[in-house]
């Protein structure tokens, strides 16, 4: 009982810290945009998403991939050629989206 008080004022502690901190990190990856579509195959795979991405990396980025998929594709967006991940972010929502 004693240790699981530790534990519950330590996790406060570290929350609060945490709170009280700024975070000030980012995130670089030298890859250029290789499509900007409906696609999310984490979210929806198989079918177009209800959002839209920037895609940058593999040049095999479908509806639904695959390690092997990725893995043999022939290029990449990304200045380290054997990077055959993809990466990709929201853009917004896909029905306020023109293009």
């Amino acid at each position: 009982m004693f240790s699981s008080r530790i534990m519950f004022f330590f996790i406060i502690f570290a929350v609060l810290l945490a709170c009280l901190q700024g975070a000030e990190a980012y995130w670089r990856m030298s890859c250029s945009l290789i499509q900007t579509g409906r696609l999310d195959p984490i979210v929806s795979p198989g079918v177009a998403s209800a959002h839209v991405h920037k895609v940058s990396g593999a040049s095999n980025f479908g509806l639904v991939n695959t390690y092997d998929d990725l893995i043999s594709s022939e290029c990449t967006s990304c200045e380290i050629q054997d990077d055959k991940s993809i990466y990709w972010n929201p853009r917004g929502s896909a029905s306020t989206e023109t293009s």
